[in-house]
């Protein structure tokens, strides 16, 4: 049999593309099995056919008109175009190569994204099972050549498109059968190279971080996987600086599109904010929180998390300037208004980093919001953790304007986030903390997140305790929100006990204003601020008092189980917390009387605090400046990043842009320069 000739097929269509015509004939072919014989040596045909440019739109639109059975059949004639596609990849002209390279991409995004193929048959129908391992190989390492050799930008950024379409063909990256292949060193240093170099990281950083994020999670926590040990070790600051501007910029675009739509919002006009103001007037508060309409990107998310960490010597990193991602190195463009133009203000990756969480913590009712807030958390416990971020967020001298963005409450008047001033970066974290804690209290309990954010608090404070810093923080803030946050636990016990170990969470909320009552001399900024802490407790003392009778109803069930021990470590740990509400209490009852007094002032319980110090007995406890470091090998943390790759895997794929026809003219004119 004869193959289908290009200029016989185009004059028989002379409307239609030549390379339609022959993708029409290779697909439609009545004997395919013959065909694949006649096609499958013969150098010239398929030397003709990359000549001619790849049409991506006319060859999807054939394969999605196939039905199983139909691309059953085709199976032979795809492996076929596949094979010959990577063959072609290792040719010296470049029009045949780029051909090559958008026509393995249109069928490798087509076949291992179609819903019609199960998918322990999409690699059959899309390589075929003969020689799988050397074909994938084949394709590896022309890709490799093509990514590090001295090629057109376009070129390279279809590469590593290819790269990301292999690695999104399968919702589960264990069972990626190209993952394995891609995990080499030298396409690990090939990646670095990209993120080294500012006109390569600013073309594809994003994509080249996408992959690198993948390949990170697979075989995690099982067996030894090379990008995750290589990527542990990276100390060339270059990388490191190109991996935050990555990562930066990302975010930054995030929080431009949280402003371009917080303006589309307020442009809405004064009618529309007066309906939604009265309709808001009976919708319980928890249920009239605006919906801001974004999606942050959890896969550079993920790839933040997996820097952050794996690499120590990364941390040294967010305290650098991250000019470059304002201005020259995004698409969008900055709007006039005030609030955009704060972005100008030199800054660095934590700046920004909790910025974006602000923005992602104001809607956390949705799974995926609920997800990433999570994962924002982990992030910031992993940073909390390290002596150095510590170091530089706690530095004195190190100060910036942060932009915490808040949610909308009735009971409370809108921050004029205009008179901000420039502090050390704990006072941010510490704030963002408060705000979670203190917007979040509703019936759709949040625990995990809570359980979180009081470790971050947590450990912030053990390293102010352990370096003596004196912060003049608005303490009273704190211990406030904490105080409501047991108050609601207390008060919605009966029914959270059932879902969520909310005896451990205030246990661990009790032992932080244990720290402060056996340590806070030592960091608290005054003598006034350590009288204040007691105020405070005096104040709220039914709080403590029903939460004490909350543990003793718990520590007294029969047998054993974890909602005991977490109740009797409670109630444990609310001793010297009794002991001060008792001791001033009797105190401020004596006083009182002796100055027939019935209600005191602010004033006057502290003045009775400040004499009465030296009667009260408190029991020194242990461990309260200490904590369990994250790790990363629960397996709850197990579950979620694996769930999270998974989701992040599923956006990419459904994310791919289509290679568009401005695309492959931008890719064609790239290659004439090349060759002129």
């Amino acid at each position: 049999m004869t193959p289908p000739s290009i200029s016989r097929t185009a004059k028989k269509r002379d409307l239609k593309e030549k390379i339609v015509s022959i993708y029409e004939n290779l697909l439609k072919h009545q004997a395919k099995s013959n065909l694949v014989v006649d096609l499958v040596n013969n150098e010239a045909y398929w030397d003709e056919f990359f000549l001619l440019r790849a049409n991506p739109k006319a060859m999807i639109d054939l394969l999605v008109e196939l039905n199983y059975e139909e691309l059953i059949e085709s199976k032979n004639l795809i492996n076929l175009l596949f094979t010959q596609s990577a063959i072609t990849l290792n040719c010296d002209n470049y029009i045949r190569i780029a051909n090559a390279l958008v026509t393995l991409l249109t069928l490798s995004r087509t076949i291992l994204g179609s819903t019609k193929i199960k998918v322990e048959n999409q690699l059959d129908i899309l390589i075929g099972k003969s020689d799988l391992e050397i074909k994938i190989n084949l394709v590896s390492s022309k890709l490799y050549t093509l990514l590090v050799e001295d090629n057109p930008q376009s070129i390279k950024l279809l590469v590593l498109k290819l790269y990301i379409t292999f690695l999104t063909g399968y919702d589960d990256i264990k069972s990626n059968p190209f993952a394995e292949n891609f995990m080499s060193d030298k396409l690990f240093d090939a990646f670095m190279s990209i993120l080294a170099s500012p006109a390569a990281r600013q073309a594809y950083g994003y994509q080249t971080l996408l992959l690198i994020t993948i390949l990170i999670n697979h075989r995690k926590n099982k067996v030894v996987n090379p990008f995750t040990v290589r990527l542990s070790i990276v100390d060339n600051e270059v990388v490191l600086n190109g991996y935050a501007q990555v990562i930066s910029h990302s975010f930054i675009e995030f929080i431009k599109k949280f402003y371009d739509k917080k303006e589309e919002n307020t442009n809405t006009g004064l009618l529309s904010s007066l309906t939604s103001m009265v309709g808001n007037m009976f919708v319980p508060e928890e249920e009239a929180v605006e919906d801001i309409g974004l999606e942050p990107d959890d896969g550079i998310l993920m790839g933040y998390y997996g820097i952050v960490h794996l690499n120590r010597n990364f941390i040294t990193q967010l305290a650098h300037i991250s000019a470059e991602c304002y201005g020259d190195s995004g698409s969008s463009n900055l709007s006039n208004n005030s609030s955009t133009n704060e972005l100008s203000i030199p800054s660095n990756l934590l700046v920004i980093f909790f910025e974006f969480c602000s923005i992602v913590m104001l809607q956390t009712k949705d799974e995926e919001n609920f997800d990433t807030s999570r994962l924002c958390l982990l992030i910031l416990t992993c940073i909390s953790e390290d002596q150095c971020a510590n170091a530089i967020m706690h530095d004195l001298n190190i100060v910036y304007k942060v932009n915490l963005h808040r949610l909308p409450m009735r009971h409370r008047k809108v921050a004029d986030e205009g008179n901000k001033l420039s502090r050390p970066l704990a006072y941010s974290v510490l704030d963002l903390m408060v705000e979670f804690i203190s917007t979040h209290l509703r019936k759709n309990f949040l625990c995990e997140l809570y359980t979180l954010c009081i470790g971050v608090i947590h450990r912030l404070l053990c390293y102010q305790k352990k370096c003596k810093i004196r912060f003049n923080y608005s303490w009273r803030n704190l211990w406030y929100s904490l105080v409501n946050l047991l108050k609601f636990l207390v008060n919605h016990e009966a029914e959270l006990i059932k879902k969520f170990s909310i005896l451990r969470l205030a246990n661990q909320i009790v032992n932080i204003f244990n720290l402060f009552i056996t340590f806070g001399d030592t960091f608290l900024p005054s003598l006034q601020s350590y009288d204040d802490l007691h105020y405070e407790i005096i104040r709220m003392h039914n709080v403590f008092d029903n939460l004490y009778s909350v543990a003793i109803k718990y520590s007294s069930m029969e047998g054993s189980s974890p909602c005991k021990n977490h109740a009797t470590r409670l109630a444990s740990s609310l001793i010297n917390i009794k002991a001060i509400i008792n001791h001033f209490n009797s105190k401020i009852e004596a006083w009182s009387i002796a100055n027939q007094v019935a209600s005191l002032t602010e004033d006057q319980v502290l003045e009775v605090v400040r004499n009465n110090y030296d009667s009260l007995t408190l029991i020194l406890q242990d461990g309260l400046d200490q904590y369990e470091n994250y790790a990363s090998d629960k397996v709850c943390e197990i579950t979620f990043f694996s769930q999270m790759i998974k989701k992040v895997i599923m956006k990419s794929r459904a994310n791919q842009l289509d290679f568009t026809v401005q695309d492959q003219q931008t890719l064609m004119q790239d290659i004439l320069t090349l060759n002129s």
